[in-house]
């Protein structure tokens, strides 16, 4: 048997509190604790009423063996100057319920994300430019619907202007089908009030493209069915297994490549999906032969699909069962359609 991958674009402790597990803070009087709250693992919910403070001293979200979440069930919960660190390896969040907040600077050492609640929420960070963010995490926004254009009912700032963050911070910042815009991942613009926004090129634009942090490829070379570097490996792909398509660099990330193996049983097709390139859908197909119709490989139907999540990427290994075919021919697939 003979088999192809094929590669195809289509257009509360008195100095502090750790929390490791599902927490509540309730109470009618405000905490006077100035250590640094630590939330590792589990729901650090808090359930004041609104503008009394739970939460008197800085905040670290992160760094246990699950995802850790601050959650707001009331407005102003936290000190106003208080600093927002989060950390890996798991999923940082912080989920607003659509309550409002004002904070210190935004520390990012590690993936973290900020749910806004679809609803009227307002969270106001102080301006972060000083401070850390590890390259390449990222800060999601979601459940973002607000004005594209700054100003509406939902908001999110850092600082009060244009230079509450640094150019390569508000890279790391991206949208996820925010309301008003296509489904999918968007880039974030910083508005002169220091609002951060959505803006319409998606995300792989600003992966693509000659901004900060992007690979440097303007015009045609930028097309998502686009091989600048002619390695065979359109840009959509490189995209979502996390390459390079600049020819400056090349072979510099072919151990992203996806692998091709032989069970006995199945043909094992294993590829890397990067997180912020998910809303393009990567699909693998197979057919007998390089023509006919491709068959998109579905559990339970004709395969079996395995994730193992990371912290920036997936890895997805589809196993797509051999039968009688004497040949298979398997590739992977994006499209904007």
């Amino acid at each position: 048997m003979r088999f192809l991958w094929i590669p195809i674009v289509a257009t509360n402790a008195y100095a502090g509190c750790g929390v490791l597990a599902d927490t509540t803070l309730g109470g009618l009087t405000a905490s006077t604790l100035s250590g640094t709250y630590s939330i590792r693992k589990g729901i650090l919910a808090m359930a004041k009423p609104d503008g009394v403070t739970a939460i008197a001293g800085n905040v670290i979200v992160g760094g246990g063996a699950d995802q850790a979440i601050l959650q707001w069930d009331a407005n102003h919960q936290v000190a106003d100057t208080a600093s927002v660190t989060l950390i890996g390896p798991y999923p940082a969040r912080l989920r607003m319920n659509g309550h409002s907040e004002t904070l210190g600077p935004l520390v990012l050492s590690g993936d973290g994300d900020l749910s806004l609640g679809n609803d009227s929420a307002v969270v106001r960070f102080a301006s972060s430019t000083t401070q850390s963010w590890t390259s390449g995490k990222r800060f999601l926004i979601l459940d973002w619907n607000g004005a594209s254009t700054g100003g509406g009912a939902e908001g999110l700032f850092f600082g009060s202007s244009a230079t509450g963050l640094t150019p390569t911070q508000l890279a790391q910042v991206q949208f996820i089908d925010p309301a008003g815009f296509d489904p999918g991942t968007y880039s974030a613009a910083l508005l002169a009030t220091g609002e951060v926004v959505p803006t319409a090129g998606s995300a792989f634009d600003s992966w693509v493209g000659t901004g900060n942090g992007g690979k440097g490829l303007s015009g045609t070379d930028a097309a998502l069915d686009a091989d600048p570097d002619h390695d065979g490996i359109p840009n959509g792909i490189e995209f979502v297994i996390g390459g390079d398509p600049n020819p400056a660099h090349p072979g510099s990330h072919n151990d992203r490549l996806p692998t091709a193996t032989d069970d006995g049983d199945h043909f094992v097709f294993t590829f890397t999906r990067m997180h912020e390139a998910a809303y393009l859908n990567p699909v693998v197909e197979f057919n007998t032969s390089l023509s006919g119709v491709w068959i998109t490989a579905a559990d339970p139907d004709n395969a079996t699909l395995a994730i193992e999540s990371g912290s920036l990427s997936d890895v997805v290994t589809v196993s797509i069962p051999k039968g009688n075919r004497a040949s298979l021919f398997v590739r992977l697939k994006v499209s904007t359609q």
